[in-house]
């Protein structure tokens, strides 16, 4: 398949996606005072869904060591090293969160959920622990095992999408991420790039990460 049918597929994909994303705001927007702190918007009363946990990882063999977690890990108190994030703009928060999520380090992580944790502190208190409370059962799937097997690192650099998003309100924001990853490893590892979507909500603490109304929490890739 051509380059252009490729970025034509995941602009496709990306639409879609960010279409589930609008039609699930005015519902985020109502539920996000109920599920996390207080939001500087009143919203009408409406039912909470209940979200299934975190999806982990298919199992997989992974030569070296397990990566089953024996106790759910903690949410990080500060945000890994070198990571900023302005928590009055909303497009600041996506960019930070999209760069943590995808920055792997297979030398020192069990698996892609380690990095996902590192973002909670950029999530609400809802998202956050559903990611912490549900760490994968198992070894993680073939493609982290091959990135395992060379030691490799990501270097991660994030930009704002060109694909429509909803827009922005008081209190509900979406962005969808670029994201390309540059590995460090023992061989050559051919950089990937990931387009991911990030829905925010704010409240008196500023713009936090939450769900996206489609059963996804945190950053979630198209």
């Amino acid at each position: 398949m051509s380059a252009d049918s490729d970025r034509k597929t995941t602009r496709i994909h990306v639409l879609s996606a960010v279409v589930g994303v609008a039609a699930a705001a005015a519902v985020l927007t109502a539920c996000s005072g109920a599920d996390d702190t207080t939001s500087s918007t009143t919203s009408p009363s409406v039912a909470t869904v209940s979200l299934p946990p975190f999806t982990a990882p298919s199992v997989q063999s992974w030569p070296g060591r397990s990566a089953t977690y024996p106790t759910p890990p903690p949410i990080p108190p500060t945000l890994p090293n070198g990571v900023a994030a302005n928590r009055a703009d909303p497009t600041s928060v996506a960019l930070a969160a999209a760069r943590i999520w995808f920055g792997w380090d297979t030398v020192t992580d069990r698996s892609p959920y380690d990095a996902a944790v590192r973002s909670t502190p950029l999530m609400t208190q809802r998202c956050a622990q559903r990611i912490t409370a549900t760490p994968p059962i198992g070894s993680p799937d073939a493609d982290w095992t091959s990135l395992a097997r060379v030691h490799a690192r990501a270097q991660t650099t994030v930009a704002i999408g060109s694909e429509e998003r909803p827009a922005d309100t008081a209190s509900f924001a979406v962005r969808v991420v670029t994201v390309t990853q540059t590995f460090t490893a023992d061989r050559a590892v051919p950089d990937r790039h990931p387009v991911a979507v990030v829905t925010m909500t704010r409240d008196s603490a500023g713009w936090s990460v939450t769900d996206d109304g489609q059963h996804g929490c945190g950053v979630v890739t198209r």
